[in-house]
């Protein structure tokens, strides 16, 4: 779930929902821009006249809105990836193609249909690239929770129907992890929703900060994730749930200069077996979440932690779920 197609980011998941919905609008204008650009260069060419500056100079790429904003952009967030590096170069071949052959044409030297081929072939492999990214940023965010930008439960149960699948055909272990943010009503009957939202935007941040690369988080509903652990064991998953769970609590959240919040969050894991549906895994984790919260908060319990009398209790989530 984490990557995308090839011609699409690789981290989408990564990538607050306002940044992709910039990289959007700016990929869209540059789909005009170019064309706009295409036009001027035909209209001096059949009107022989001195084509626009953007046309003749050399970095005219870089005096595009595309090529500006790509150059401030590049190496942060997502068009560091692969597929925007690609549209850059695109984009820059683009403009040297169409200079070359104004050059040409004020030198009153003729172009063969081949180069002007060429240049048409530059313009669709870059309208066409802007598109298809566009499209597929299109789809991640649908799939991504507005607020912590992680993914949606939308998106949750198709990715844990796919770990499912892969546990049973691999064998590979995979533990299912929810977490629950500790008192948070408080937070919000004290301080305000507004609070509240920062209070979870930072902790899907810390979250996503402390996990492996592969692994992937959605905000299961309110004030709980659940975070998906593939090839991590019961051993392993309780390593990288005390992780975070100290990387929340070892320092506060900073909401204004004169306020800042110690939250905690509960953990609870199961990990999946071969004759358990993907319910019955995240049923056990609810009920060793619960556990957690029963023993006193900010710690991690495991199913397996769990006695016969604790297995069996359902906790106020599974009973809200139905």
């Amino acid at each position: 779930m984490a990557n995308m197609h090839s011609a699409g980011p690789d981290t989408a998941q990564f990538v607050r929902p306002e940044i992709a919905r910039e990289i959007i609008d700016e990929l869209e204008a540059a789909q005009i821009e170019v064309m706009s650009w295409l036009e001027s260069w035909h209209r001096a060419a059949i009107c022989r006249l001195e084509p626009p500056a953007t046309v003749l100079a050399q970095d005219g790429h870089l005096m595009s809105r595309f090529g500006a904003w790509y150059e401030h952009r590049r190496n942060r967030n997502m068009v560091d990836q692969v597929a925007f590096y690609a549209l850059a170069k695109m984009h820059r071949k683009l403009y040297a193609v169409g200079r070359d052959l104004a050059l040409r044409l004020l030198a009153a030297q003729p172009i063969s249909m081949q180069d002007y081929d060429l240049l048409m072939q530059r313009f669709n492999a870059f309208s066409g690239q802007a598109r298809q990214i566009a499209d597929t940023l299109r789809v991640a965010l649908s799939d991504i929770d507005p607020l912590t930008g992680v993914y949606n439960r939308r998106a949750m149960m198709e990715e844990l129907e796919r770990e499912h699948e892969r546990f049973l055909r691999t064998g590979q272990p995979c533990t299912l992890c929810l977490t629950d943010i500790d008192l948070f009503k408080g937070v919000n009957d004290t301080y305000g929703h507004g609070v509240g939202d920062q209070v979870l935007e930072e902790v899907a941040n810390r979250l996503l900060s402390g996990l492996r690369p592969y692994d992937s988080v959605f905000r299961y509903g309110g004030e709980e994730f659940l975070i998906c652990l593939p090839n991590a064991g019961m051993l392993q998953a309780r390593v990288i749930a005390e992780r975070l769970r100290e990387r929340l609590a070892e320092s506060p959240i900073e909401i204004s200069s004169n306020l800042e919040l110690i939250v905690t969050a509960s953990f609870g894991l199961a990990t999946m077996e071969p004759s358990l549906v993907i319910k019955e895994v995240m049923a056990r984790a609810d009920r060793a979440l619960y556990q957690s919260k029963a023993a006193g908060r900010n710690c991690v319990r495991h199913w397996a932690d769990l006695d016969e009398a604790a297995r069996e209790q359902t906790s106020p989530v599974a009973e809200a779920a139905g």
